[in-house]
């Protein structure tokens, strides 16, 4: 009797065993067919989308481009200031696009002698009215050309293009980058040319996105600061789908918000030209 129940027990003990073999290599073989595959497609597309999301946040961005190059050539080209002044007006009441704001900025002393600061600076507002702002040309303050968005083109070759870092416009409170190139009369620096890009809009885009494909998405400038974040929760194992794009160097981080299937691994940081 003693004999039956310990083969009994051996029996089961045997069972269990084999039974937890076939359960651990029955898992193996459903991670590598079915798991691992599926997890690479849903890997895929949402890379993806990540990067069909960083073209369209670019794309308003690099059409202003326009707006500051037919800047710089109405710099070079108009040499009667009236005239200047009344082209530039115009290039803001008829663009209806991200570009608020702009101008060109001579170099001191270059468009009087007796004059410092010279700048033609214009604003569009909320109603569309261009208004033309004088406040940087007051002779008190240290002027125009010691800002950052001035310096970093100063003498540098014809179309270069530098981005500023984002920023909150003191009087607007909406987030803005600019754009600056310097522009040449007869060959000799004359001055710099910007554009004021507002992503109020474009950060509102980015949002009705992210809902409408159930993402999680993280948008951050150059320096890894956070331009804008909708529903990006980052749980236990969940891909994130990261890269960078643009020559403003932003960088982009996207999750399945709703996502069904754990996946572990995060993506290396590829870069969009």
């Amino acid at each position: 009797m003693v004999i039956k129940e310990s083969l009994k027990k051996k029996s089961i003990i045997a069972l269990a065993v084999y039974l937890a073999v076939f359960i651990a290599i029955f898992g193996t073989i459903t991670y590598w067919v079915v798991e691992s595959p599926v997890r690479a497609k849903l890997e895929q597309n949402l890379d993806i989308r990540s990067e069909f999301l960083a073209a369209e946040i670019s794309a308003p961005l690099h059409s202003s481009l326009g707006v500051l190059k037919s800047i710089v050539a109405m710099g070079e080209t108009i040499s009667d200031r009236q005239s200047l002044d009344k082209a530039l007006c115009q290039v803001f009441k008829l663009n209806d696009g991200i570009a608020v704001s702009g101008g060109i900025w001579p170099e001191p002393y270059s468009i009087n002698p007796d004059v410092k600061l010279s700048s033609l600076f214009y604003n569009r507002t909320s109603t569309g009215e261009v208004d033309k702002i004088d406040l940087w040309n007051n002779p008190q303050t240290a002027g125009y050309h010691i800002e950052p968005w001035y310096t970093s083109v100063k003498d540098k070759p014809s179309n270069t293009i530098s981005w500023s870092e984002v920023y909150v416009d003191p009087y607007t409170h909406v987030q803005m980058i600019t754009a600056s190139a310097p522009y040449y009369v007869d060959g000799i620096f004359a001055g710099v040319a910007t554009v004021d890009l507002s992503l109020e809009n474009l950060i509102g885009f980015v949002k009705s996105k992210a809902r409408e494909h159930d993402l999680g998405v993280i948008v951050r400038d150059a320096n890894q600061q956070v331009i804008t974040e909708h529903n990006f929760r980052v749980e236990r194992d969940i891909y994130i789908s990261q890269l960078s794009f643009g020559e403003f160097n932003w960088s982009l981080e996207v999750v399945n918000a709703r996502s069904w299937w754990p996946m572990k691994w995060r993506t290396s940081l590829r870069v969009l030209s």
